[in-house]
């Protein structure tokens, strides 16, 4: 493949649901939940959050 359909490829794959993340302010972690993972055998993500606390 070339670069160009690779490029087309990652524009047009589905961007994370914000509807699958929690978050808990407390502890500055974001929680992504989705579809069980075979090799990690968990269904979630745990994403630590900036040291400013910055929001996206």
């Amino acid at each position: 493949m070339n670069g160009e359909v690779l490029f087309a490829g990652y524009r047009l794959r589905a961007p994370m649901s914000v509807y699958k993340m929690t978050c808990d302010a407390a502890t500055g972690t974001v929680i992504y939940r989705s579809k069980m993972r075979a090799g990690l055998k968990r269904n979630f993500q745990v994403m630590r959050g900036t040291k400013g606390g910055n929001r996206v």
